[in-house]
């Protein structure tokens, strides 16, 4: 298979081998997405999520030292901090003439939480109700804010690590931000602030859009390297 160019890490980007599969990753994603949320619409799977949160929660409540983690998850995935943090990031990676990854960064978080709030208002779930609640959170349940932006802005902070932050170092940068970005997801029904499949739904349309820009971007960055003249 062909690598595309070197990145400033001394990693080669994606070669046009992998525009196909992130198409279909995508399309993969987003039509399991679709599917979920016409479930999710005719009021299923009510039961199958009960029976994963209703332990969960038990659980946590018997186990106090996960929801600290939980709410440091939540916290680190919130608007208030998730936003400005991005913005920093995307900025750095401008002003260090990073300009590619900055339109990268700033499309996949966009695009994340666009489609979040916009989906939050048209499936409109309530939350989970708990006599025992460990937190609280106010807006719609479906899908998850936090596991949709865990993947549209964590786990492609980690994405470009590891094709700016040479050696070992942007390995671990890579695998710390996206183990993170994937925690969130969990994280939700620990705190018993979202059902699986809203979790479920966040996974399946953070990859999607992801998925889908990353994509174009390999596509735009092979258009990029072709000699002039070359059709």
């Amino acid at each position: 298979m062909s690598s595309g160019p070197l990145a400033p890490s001394g990693r080669h980007l994606p070669g046009r081998a992998a525009i196909a599969p992130l198409i279909v990753g995508s399309a993969l994603c987003a039509a399991l997405a679709a599917l979920l949320t016409l479930a999710v619409l005719a009021g299923w799977p009510a039961g199958a999520d009960a029976a994963v949160a209703v332990p969960v929660h038990e659980w946590a409540g018997g186990n106090l030292a996960a929801v600290p983690m939980a709410e440091i998850l939540r916290w680190t995935g919130s608007p208030v901090v998730l936003a400005p943090l991005t913005i920093i990031v995307v900025a750095v990676l401008a002003v260090r003439g990073h300009t590619g990854y900055a339109v990268y960064l700033a499309v996949c978080a966009l695009g994340g939480s666009v489609i979040s709030e916009t989906m939050k208002e048209v499936v409109a779930r309530p939350r989970p109700v708990w006599t025992d609640p460990l937190s609280s959170a106010s807006d719609w349940s479906f899908p998850s804010g936090h596991a949709l932006g865990g993947v549209t802005n964590w786990v492609v902070y980690g994405v470009i690590a590891v094709f700016l932050i040479p050696g070992r170092s942007g390995r671990i940068v890579a695998v710390g931000c996206i183990s993170w970005g994937l925690l969130m997801a969990p994280s939700r029904i620990v705190l018993g602030v979202h059902w699986p499949t809203d979790v479920l739904g966040g996974w399946l349309f953070g990859f999607a859009w992801v998925l889908a820009v990353s994509a174009v971007a390999v596509t735009l960055i092979h258009r990029a390297a072709r000699p002039v003249g070359q059709a």
